[in-house]
């Protein structure tokens, strides 16, 4: 999903750790998310997933930004 890089950087080490247990990894999500994910795991498949592409508010209201745009989370 597209909600932003630091929830992929994120699963590098939990990635990391699941292919030395011998799992098999398959990874989802957007172009940028693509691009993360072949630079650290360069022969983990990839689906190819548009996203959300979620707004952000300026402030601190984030609740009210997600509700605003809630139609679009259960569109795809």
């Amino acid at each position: 999903m597209d909600w932003g890089l630091g929830h992929v950087s994120r699963t590098i080490p939990i990635i990391k750790n699941l292919l030395k247990r011998g799992h098999t990894i398959i990874t989802c999500g957007n172009e940028n998310i693509k691009t993360i994910y072949k630079e650290e795991f360069k022969s983990l498949k990839h689906i190819d997933f548009k996203g959300y592409n979620p707004k952000y508010s300026r402030g601190n209201n984030q609740g009210l930004a997600m509700i605003k745009q809630s139609s679009k989370f259960f569109n795809l």
